[in-house]
């Protein structure tokens, strides 16, 4: 799974399908949204496609970022807890 940010888009990878939406600051220090997210939609099996499909849903769900030594750590919310996205560079 990638993301890659770039002008007010992110976009990447998910598994098996490429995604693409809006990425925008929010009014708070290091709040994030991303999304409306669209995708390919190319058959998966199972589990990946659930494993593909949360993913998705959890860069929805995305509302704040920072930087863990030096890897960025998206927080999003799922059901009641909040959990963490981490990316590394190239």
């Amino acid at each position: 799974m990638t993301l890659s940010v770039q002008d007010g888009k992110a976009s990447g990878l998910g598994g098996y399908n490429r995604y693409s939406g809006t990425i925008a600051a929010g009014t708070d220090a290091r709040s994030v949204k991303i999304g409306p997210l669209t995708s390919t939609r190319m058959a998966c099996v199972p589990p990946r496609d659930a494993i593909e499909a949360r993913y998705f849903a959890a860069l929805d769900h995305t509302f704040q970022y920072s930087f863990v030594t030096g890897s960025l750590a998206l927080t999003y919310t799922e059901g009641d807890a909040m959990k963490s996205l981490m990316f590394t560079g190239k």
